[in-house]
């Protein structure tokens, strides 16, 4: 069964593009994509259905579609208020949520967003988490939220959501992704995330500070997306080790698939990950990640890599580093199951996936 998908983000970029492009082009359905820049996310999560509902309805409204695949930057009830005709089935799709989201530095939680994203769950006939870890920790905080509405709290309908919710992995291009024979001497490390809070940069830094501190060789591959005036962190990482960094750009497609097959280690310090394109991107390059204990990491990392990949501190994180910048060879051991691991979310496997449910969902139309 082909079905027609208006798929449907009001902040179109970075992560969220590459996944609305890559599903549109490796799906069966026929996926019709419509969103905004990604920029002024606040606004988007506020207004952006108005706008997307008069492109969906100029073109043929919901009598030319048979689905909408929206994600959690649109306000859907609202969207699909504005949008005349016959309802449109509808599937919420969680890259992240507000109720969990950490705040940027100084700035006070409105948890405005956070309303919008249940009340599009309620909305929606389905909801899918981009992660186990993100489902759980998503229906973990939501009675908090709920217990602060002053009445009609909505908690009857938490299960109601839970069970009409699963778990459908962010697909992920690695088809252009594969390991170099020979790595670096000295080692890469890599860094492919958002220069941004969330992913705290300013940790990363101070881990650099500390391995050149304590006299280990590597060079630096500073990649991932610029946003604004990007980081403080970047700035310092610039002046002070100038004379290690080999990458400093944010990156087209072309030159990011040079730099993971230069890379030996990838690094990350994120303050929050709910699914980790990044690092499966660096898995299906080889690369070793050395990443949090904590978040979506132990959900993505193999079981007998855990000890290998994962710490708990930063101090567990400067051993961790260092014990791979020295060990070639336990890279490469571990190349292959990371390989493998990241293989299961490349667009040839999750395609399938969304297009059977997608289509299971129209069928409700």
């Amino acid at each position: 069964m082909t079905v027609r998908v208006a798929l449907v983000d009001p902040y179109l970029g970075g992560s969220h593009l590459a996944w609305a492009a890559g599903f549109a082009a490796a799906s069966r359905h026929t996926v019709s994509v419509f969103g905004h820049d990604a920029r002024f996310w606040k606004w988007r999560m506020r207004g952006a259905h108005v706008t997307l509902a008069q492109e969906l309805m100029a073109a043929g409204g919901a009598s030319s579609f048979d689905v909408v695949l929206a994600t959690g930057m649109l306000d859907l009830a609202a969207f699909q208020g504005l949008m005349r005709g016959p309802r449109l089935p509808a599937v919420l799709y969680l890259h992240e949520s507000q109720l969990t989201y950490p705040s940027a530095p100084g700035e006070e939680r409105d948890e405005t967003y956070a309303v919008i994203n249940w009340v599009s769950c309620v909305a929606a006939d389905e909801v899918w988490f981009n992660s186990e870890y993100h489902r759980a920790v998503f229906f973990e905080e939501l009675p908090g939220l709920l217990r602060r509405f002053p009445d009609h709290r909505h908690t009857a309908l938490v299960d109601t959501v839970a069970e009409k919710s699963r778990v459908v992995p962010v697909g992920v291009d690695c088809g252009d992704l594969a390991p170099r024979r020979q790595r670096s001497d000295p080692p890469c490390i890599l860094w492919n995330h958002r220069w941004e809070h969330d992913k705290a940069p300013e940790v990363f830094l101070a881990l650099v500070d500390r391995l050149v501190e304590r006299g280990n060789d590597f060079r630096l591959l500073l990649a991932g997306e610029r946003v604004g005036d990007s980081s403080e962190a970047l700035t310092s990482m610039t002046r002070r080790h100038a004379d290690r960094i080999d990458v400093n750009a944010e990156l087209d497609r072309a030159s990011y698939v040079d730099a993971l097959a230069r890379a030996d280690i990838m690094v990350s310090t994120a303050r929050q990950e709910f699914f980790g394109v990044a690092l499966t991107e660096a898995m299906a390059a080889g690369v070793l990640p050395i990443v949090p204990d904590r978040l979506v990491y132990p959900e993505r990392i193999p079981a007998s890599l855990i000890e290998l990949c994962c710490y708990r501190t930063f101090d567990e994180a400067i051993e961790r580093i260092e014990r791979a910048l020295a060990d070639p060879e336990g890279r490469r051991a571990a190349a292959t199951p990371l390989m493998a691991e990241a293989a299961r979310f490349d667009w040839s496997v999750q395609a399938p996936l969304y297009d059977e449910l997608l289509a299971a969902v129209a069928d409700q139309k």
